[in-house]
């Protein structure tokens, strides 16, 4: 006999049962009505009569998408073997039934719920199901993936678990009285939140299952409490925050707003108005709280084509401009959070599957966890990082102690650095998140230094670069000045200005990875030195945007008399003489350039662990 069975028989009394409102996370309110049910709402009453306003782009969509309780959940613990919730569910809404049939045809008999209620239990998954009989019931111990799979404890005997019930994100219902065959049902104390202001990717369409919603993944994993207030066919609509702040006290805060512009005729003008003024209620109601504004993600433009007059592409560029108004705001580039594969959409249009939310939580999550927040923690965390992985995060190290790059993301053994209108460099120990930092991260089409094996490729194609060109490093771990003999100690080294920049691009035996702009600015700086036959200028050396020793030249017909070993012996000294660990790249394809590194003293890293993409 099942839980419920139980419940409507005379035996009812074996059972104990708490009140579901008092176990309700990630609701704003919860509305009394009859015999003790209540309804749980994840929007105030004035947010609602917002959404139902003549302001609104949709109101009547809304207001039924606003009854939804995505997001919301039962939390507690105890020591029963099965749980029942006591629910009834919501028609399905108008909106809700045209997205579902575009997912399942028009036939009847093939229409799935795409919803219902699931479970966390002790951190374990429990799919969806739909109530029968107005109770969803939970098996929680001998579930398949529970430790104790193979075991079935009796009443109240058990250990105690960890429940989370999430409750439906495509209708709406009301709750009235959980059920268990324990001896206790506690509630778990409400923990920070998380508040995701966003639409029907947010709210859940049409991943199936309520748990598995992309916010509400990001929150379980973050340890957060989830408010979510994503409304299906929503925009940054003004106003619609009134009345919120009394009942919502964020730790974080996801804007994921932009995606249903390409769907309607809209004016760039009237657009930026509403993100403008939509993104200062968000900063005027928590100015102190992080909050990150993510752009519209991949979608099948081929499957269902934008609207003609949609200003959508110009969406992302209004939300960063908007965004970086406010201090407290990340403008977090979307369009590498979901890879374009139409495999990962429920509807093989906008909306991701299960897959899809999975791998957008995961990307999410490094966007939105960057590590220590103060640019001066990162900094210490990255030179921290660089020094437990040794040689091979050398020129990372080397960059960040010459106070050239800004640490944009160390956490879990990568890191990512990125030069002021220079290269990013990523050292990763572990290639799957050092992945996903180059979807979540980093800047598509920049010039990319790779430090660690194995991922080149696959970063190379997320950022649209076509070459991979490994290299060795050299670096100089000697103390004492290099001294040179034989003919080099004749060769006169003297630091060049900025009218040699001209000659330098023409000479140059690589690609010059800098503008121009850069290159005087370095000539100005004293980072080149050269030698001279007369007034001819027969060699130079320099210094990339990194710091490393670069770009040795010497002029045919004056090379084997030490006029290489010269220079590249007064920069190595020239950068001890500041307090740096002299070092360069080794192209794999130049072994003089081996040779002579190690004549002068250097140590070579064979070119297994660095590469640069272009």
């Amino acid at each position: 006999m099942g839980i419920a069975d139980v419940i409507a028989s005379s035996q009812a009394g074996t059972l104990v049962h708490a009140a579901a409102e008092g176990l309700l996370h990630g609701h704003v309110r919860a509305e009394k009505a009859r015999d003790g049910w209540c309804r749980p709402w994840r929007l105030s009453d004035e947010q609602v009569r917002m959404l139902g306003s003549a302001s609104a782009w949709h109101p009547g969509l809304y207001r039924q998408m606003a009854r939804c309780t995505s997001g919301i959940v039962l939390e507690f613990t105890t020591d029963a073997s099965e749980v029942a919730v006591e629910v009834r569910l919501d028609d399905e809404p108008a909106g809700t039934a045209a997205q579902l049939r575009l997912v399942d045809g028009d036939d009847p008999a093939a229409r799935l719920p795409h919803d219902g209620l699931s479970a966390l239990v002790d951190g374990h998954h429990l799919e969806a199901r739909m109530p029968q009989d107005g109770f969803a019931c939970f098996v929680l111990s001998g579930a398949d993936d529970l430790p104790e799979d193979d075991l079935i404890y009796l009443p109240g005997l058990g250990p105690e678990h960890h429940v989370r019930i999430y409750l439906p994100c495509l209708r709406g219902c009301v709750v009235r009285d959980v059920w268990c065959d324990g001896t206790y049902v506690r509630p778990v104390d409400a923990r920070p939140q998380m508040l995701v202001l966003g639409d029907s990717i947010s709210q859940g369409f049409v991943v199936g299952d309520p748990a598995l919603a992309w916010p509400a993944v990001l929150a379980n994993e973050r340890g957060l409490d989830l408010v979510n207030q994503g409304v299906g066919g929503q925009v940054a609509q003004p106003g619609t925050l009134r009345g919120i702040a009394s009942h919502v006290d964020p730790a974080l805060i996801v804007v994921a707003l932009g995606a249903n512009y390409r769907f309607e005729a809209c004016s760039i003008r009237a657009v930026a108005r509403d993100i403008r003024q939509y993104l200062i209620d968000v900063a005027r109601l928590w100015p102190d709280v992080p909050a990150f504004v993510v752009s519209p993600i991949w979608h099948n433009e081929e499957a269902l084509p934008s609207h003609a007059m949609s200003c959508y592409e110009s969406v992302p560029m209004l939300l960063r401009a908007q965004a970086s108004v406010h201090d407290s705001m990340v403008y977090v580039d979307g369009s590498g959070l979901l890879d374009a594969d139409a495999a990962l959409l429920a509807d093989g249009m906008d909306h991701p599957n299960a897959a899809g939310n999975e791998q957008l939580a995961r990307r999410l999550r490094v966007a939105l966890t960057p590590g220590p927040l103060d640019a001066a923690e990162r900094r210490e965390a990255a030179l921290a990082l660089c020094e437990q992985v040794g040689a091979p995060a050398l020129p990372v190290a080397q960059t960040l102690t010459r106070g050239l790059g800004e640490v944009v993301f160390v956490r879990d053994g990568v890191l990512l650095v990125r030069v002021e209108d220079g290269p990013q460099l990523l050292l990763t120990k572990d290639m799957g998140l050092g992945v996903d930092v180059a979807h979540a991260l980093m800047e598509k089409g920049t010039s990319t230094h790779v430090f660690g094996h194995g991922a080149e490729a696959q970063i190379a194609r997320t950022l649209g670069l076509g070459t991979i060109l490994p290299y060795g490093v050299a670096s100089y771990r000697g103390k004492r000045p290099i001294t040179v003999s034989g003919d080099a100690a004749d060769v006169e080294v003297q630091p060049l200005d900025a009218s040699f920049a001209a000659v330098i691009k023409q000479r140059a035996p690589q690609r010059l990875l800098m503008t121009d702009e850069q290159l005087v600015a370095l000539l100005d700086e004293g980072r080149f030195l050269g030698c001279f036959e007369g007034e001819e200028l027969v060699g130079f050396v320099g210094e990339d945007l990194l710091g490393a020793i670069d770009m040795l030249f010497v002029t045919p017909g004056f090379r084997h008399h030490g006029i290489g070993s010269a220079l590249e012996a007064a920069k190595v000294n020239e950068h001890l003489a500041r307090g740096l660990v002299p070092w360069g790249h080794v192209p794999v394809t130049c072994k003089a350039a081996t040779k002579l590194q190690k004549h002068l003293g250097l140590s070579v890293r064979a070119a297994k662990e660095s590469s640069l993409l272009l």
